[in-house]
């Protein structure tokens, strides 16, 4: 099963993509433990996505200061125009 992918921006303009796994997840509620806010949470698997996440809540909070923004990067291409939802009409 494939990951999210993720393509994070940083203060000093880098710009790195991830795979953000369960592995992550885990790593993630490690540092913040078991009931995190949404947003911190969201976080904290980007940073071990980026890191290996191995790292303690100082790091984290580091590495967080020098990130800019997080965009989710989409698998394929979505069709400009969706494909009729009301079935096959066609001629008689």
């Amino acid at each position: 099963m494939a990951g999210d992918r993720f393509k994070l921006t940083f203060s000093d303009g880098s710009i790195r993509e991830v795979t953000r796994r369960p592995i992550h997840a885990v790593r993630a509620e490690a540092i913040l433990g078991p009931s995190p806010g949404t947003m911190s949470y969201v976080y904290a698997t980007l940073w071990a996505a980026d890191t290996g996440g191995k790292g303690n809540r100082d790091a984290f909070e580091a590495w967080l200061n020098d990130l800019d923004d997080f965009d989710r990067i989409e698998d394929g291409e979505v069709p400009a125009d969706p494909p009729d939802q009301q079935g096959d009409i066609s001629p008689s």
